[in-house]
């Protein structure tokens, strides 16, 4: 199994690029492109194929919800820097 980054020491370029991994790496997981044959191992059963795609979606989640809290921030920060001015 993959390891999994320590989200918060990835910059915010890092941790797009790694939703867009992500994103390319579940749809070529999705069931109408499982008949390429650079996806899945041969013989990989639904199961096996259903496990792998909730694993990526649960990757997904955790980084996209990263990067909504760091752009909700940012956005808090800047307004707080526009009252004190």
């Amino acid at each position: 199994m993959d390891s999994f980054p320590d989200v918060p020491s990835l910059t915010d370029v890092e941790l797009k690029d790694l939703i867009r991994k992500l994103t390319a790496e579940e749809v070529a997981i999705s069931p109408d492109r499982r008949r390429h044959a650079d996806v899945g191992e041969v013989g990989e059963t639904g199961a096996a194929i259903s496990y792998r795609r909730r694993v990526v979606h649960g990757k997904l989640d955790i980084l996209r919800g990263a990067l909504v809290e760091r752009l909700r921030k940012e956005a808090e920060d800047e307004g707080d820097g526009g009252a004190d001015a």
